[in-house]
């Protein structure tokens, strides 16, 4: 049995000058998006929803 497939939506906005990954819907700051070597780490530690 295959392990249930998960996605977190994220989406960009300027924030204080600096662009940053977002959870969409929640406003929740991920990653500056010029950091985005860290941003898999930070979706890692986001509670993800199953895609169904």
């Amino acid at each position: 049995m295959d392990p249930p497939e998960r996605s977190v939506d994220v989406e960009p906005e300027r924030v204080g000058g600096r662009w940053w990954f977002l959870v969409a819907g929640s406003g929740e700051g991920l990653v500056p998006v010029d950091e985005v070597d860290k941003a898999s780490a930070a979706l890692a530690g986001v509670p993800a929803r199953e895609v169904r």
